[in-house]
């Protein structure tokens, strides 16, 4: 019969944590409306994505979405689109950009713009670099699956040990 609560029991909190987990997805409006602004460097592979202050290399401000969305740039010209791609050419010296999606507005501020001509990628330089030998790798794999090992079998032995010392104390009566 014990045993019997005890399988209802872990069976009740599987289905409790089961159906208490919440799922992850993105952030959107109530119906998952998706807008994203980036701008491309196309020579450099590069593209950066719009956020308030932050730096944008391309000549060109892509937006891409599933929904219908406005944008403003610099207190400029209107733009509109349905829902699908709208690539608007952004002047240097822009600094400010609104995106509006199901009437709520999103100002990006502090923005500096570069074109892609006057910016140049250069290779990190690495003054200081760690080399780590195949040996001292397994050497260290080693060292760690010992210490692994050790601590694995102290602690089941203790559990061994205490659950052994339970039983026996609970099944010997002593008789004086």
């Amino acid at each position: 019969m014990r045993s019997k609560s005890n399988v209802l029991t872990v069976l009740a909190v599987f289905l409790l944590a089961a159906t208490t987990v919440q799922t992850v997805g993105a952030v959107g409006t109530p119906r998952e409306c998706v807008v994203v602004a980036y701008t491309p460097d196309y020579a450099a592979n590069h593209y950066s994505l719009v956020m308030n202050a932050s730096v944008l290399i391309g000549d060109d401000l892509i937006v891409e979405g599933n929904c219908p969305f406005t944008l403003v740039v610099n207190d400029g010209p209107t733009f509109q689109s349905e829902g699908d791609t709208l690539v608007v050419p952004l002047p240097e010296g822009t600094d400010r950009i609104s995106l509006t999606v199901d009437n709520v507005t999103t100002h990006y501020t502090g923005l500096q713009v570069f074109p892609p001509a006057s910016v140049a990628y250069a290779d990190a330089i690495i003054t200081d670099p760690v080399t780590v030998s195949a040996s001292s790798i397994v050497a260290d794999e080693l060292m760690a699956h010992g210490i692994t090992a050790a601590i694995l079998f102290f602690m089941s032995t203790s559990v061994v040990y205490r659950v052994a010392r339970y039983r026996v104390d609970r099944s010997f009566e002593v008789v004086v």
